[in-house]
């Protein structure tokens, strides 16, 4: 196959991909409402219950992004890995690991001078 064909195959893995965990996400979120829906002999407050915690499975959908492009994409991964917070605690344990080399003189003079 050709290059441009193998960077076709693969956007329309990560669309597929997106695709799937949008609607699986929103399959929840929706399913979750109706269900509670279908059920009358809840109380309120499980009904509140169920209405903020269908939520989660709506969130994915807005972070979706980021975690479909770390997983099907080498390059992103590299990128991300090699900047933002991940570089500043590589560099951090770096610079805190790092042990300059001793400037202090050991010699000792038994004439009494220093």
């Amino acid at each position: 196959f050709s290059a441009s064909s193998q960077y076709q195959r693969r956007i329309v893995r990560s669309m597929l991909v997106f695709m799937g965990v949008f609607s699986f996400s929103w399959f929840l979120s929706n399913g979750a409402i109706h269900i509670s829906f279908l059920i009358h002999d809840m109380d309120q407050t499980t009904v509140y219950t169920v209405y903020a915690y269908s939520l989660l499975p709506s969130l994915v959908c807005f972070s979706q992004s980021y975690y479909v492009h770390f997983a099907m994409s080498k390059d992103y991964r590299k990128a991300f890995l090699n900047s933002g917070i991940i570089s500043c605690v590589r560099y951090a344990k770096r610079v805190c690991l790092y042990r300059p080399p001793s400037t202090i003189s050991t010699s000792i003079d038994f004439n009494g001078r220093h």
